[in-house]
């Protein structure tokens, strides 16, 4: 139920943060970070939600569409 403001400009992940990612079905938000090391730039994404799992994705795969600057909750 919350609204989120999003800067579609900033898509890159340093630093880390909160971002809209399409993940191939539809808009959801992640805690997103670069995963340092060998070979090709990776992703690691995550939620807040404890019951979901993080996951490490390669950049190229990330469909990032922008930085979250601002949510607005229902009261």
């Amino acid at each position: 139920g919350d609204r989120v403001v999003i800067d579609t400009a900033d898509r890159r992940p340093s630093p880390p943060g909160a971002f809209a990612v399409f993940d191939g079905f539809g808009m959801v938000i992640k805690l997103i970070e670069v995963v340092h090391g060998e070979g090709t730039q990776k992703f690691r994404m995550s939620t807040r939600n404890p019951a979901y799992t993080a996951y490490v994705v390669p950049a190229s795969d990330a469909n990032i569409v922008g930085r979250v600057r601002g949510r607005f909750t229902k009261m």
